[in-house]
């Protein structure tokens, strides 16, 4: 008789026994709350991952970096005063090359009249070799100093033309606010360059109407 009792009431707590649902229930919802922490420890990071991917460049505080670019071949051939240098420094390069020549013809004579005073004796061999070898060493060193001379002007144009354009960049990004404005040329160390972000030709009309507005 207790024996059955035991069993009817072990039945019980299988079927019906309140603490005995409440166990089963506690332990469902736990099983429930890890599978949802499971399911969004996956998504959370899986979403920041993405946004990681695709994220534009940002600085240390989350900005945004804007980027544009200036094609440095187009800018050396279309600025006015770029083209304005090169006839100045060719017209350099003529009027040295010019004096080199003057001075070239000149020797040139004094050595065909000395090869005359030697014929006809009046200047011995070794002296007019002497001074053929002067003229020659003042020669060398006249070229090398016209040389140095036309490195200098390009140097200096080269100096000018970088300020003018850096300076004109500063006041240029004051209306733009970009962040970066590079230099792109073929060849250069930027191998590839979206050309939605190319802002050449209007730095080129600015550059020129500003160029214009100075040699007035």
């Amino acid at each position: 008789m207790e024996e059955n009792v035991n069993q009817e009431n072990e039945t019980l707590d299988k079927i019906g026994n309140p603490h005995h649902r409440k166990i089963n229930i506690g332990l469902s919802l736990n099983i429930l709350l890890l599978i949802s922490v499971v399911i969004l420890y996956i998504l959370f990071f899986t979403t920041k991952q993405k946004s990681d991917d695709t994220n534009p460049i940002t600085n240390g505080k989350n900005k945004i970096q804007t980027i544009a670019f200036v094609n440095s071949d187009s800018l050396m051939e279309h600025y006015n005063f770029v083209n304005d240098l090169k006839t100045s420094l060719e017209a350099n390069k003529k009027l040295l090359e010019s004096q080199f020549t003057s001075k070239q013809n000149y020797f040139q004579k004094q050595i065909a009249d000395l090869e005359t005073k030697v014929s006809t004796y009046l200047v011995s061999k070794e002296d007019a070799q002497k001074k053929a070898m002067e003229m020659q060493q003042e020669l060398m060193e006249l070229n090398q100093t016209l040389s140095e001379k036309l490195s200098q002007q390009e140097l200096e144009m080269n100096i000018t033309l970088l300020d003018t354009i850096s300076s004109f960049m500063k006041n240029y990004n004051k209306k733009t606010n970009y962040d970066f404005i590079l230099g792109y040329s073929k060849g250069g160390g930027i191998l590839f360059a979206n050309e939605a972000y190319d802002i050449t030709k209007q730095v080129l009309e600015e550059l020129n109407k500003q160029y214009a507005k100075h040699k007035k």
